[in-house]
Parts: C-alpha cells; sequence; structure tokens
C-alpha cells in the first residue's frame, strides 16, 4: 500500500524524518512511501545527514503507479 506523507515545515524536522523514511527498510517492506514536499530541501537535508536519497520525482497524476518510494515535488 502507498504510504502519503508530507514534508511539512521545511525549516522544521519533517523534512528529516522523510529523508529518513524513504531509506527505512521495515517500512519499504510493508508500504511504499510517497513523499509530498520540496524534492530540493530533501535532498539538501539528507547530504547534509548523509543520508541516501535517489527517489523519483514523480508528477501527482503518477502516484498510483510508483512502484517504490517517491517524492511529488511541490518546490
Amino acid at each position: 500500500p502507498l504510504l502519503a506523507v508530507t514534508m511539512g515545515d521545511p525549516a522544521g524536522v519533517g523534512p528529516e524524518l522523510c529523508v529518513r523514511l524513504l531509506a527505512h527498510e521495515p517500512t519499504l517492506a510493508v508500504a511504499t512511501p510517497v513523499v509530498f514536499g520540496d524534492a530540493g530541501v530533501l535532498a539538501a537535508v539528507a547530504a547534509r545527514l548523509a543520508l541516501p536519497f535517489a527517489p523519483p520525482v514523480v508528477p501527482l497524476a503518477d502516484v498510483a503507479r510508483v512502484a517504490g518510494p517517491a517524492v511529488v515535488s511541490f518546490g
């Protein structure tokens, strides 16, 4: 099932939590996380924390067809 998550405030803790969620193996085993937020902010946070960040950025219209973790960027 899809797990839809909003990034929240770019200056808050949300981006870090979202980046961690996109790489969290136990979550990936049971759900497909899709983060709605600014892909640039997420990538910057991942780099600052030395966390992996490579999900595809997909348009909102394609969310139902994602096969793995993804980001719908509104940045």
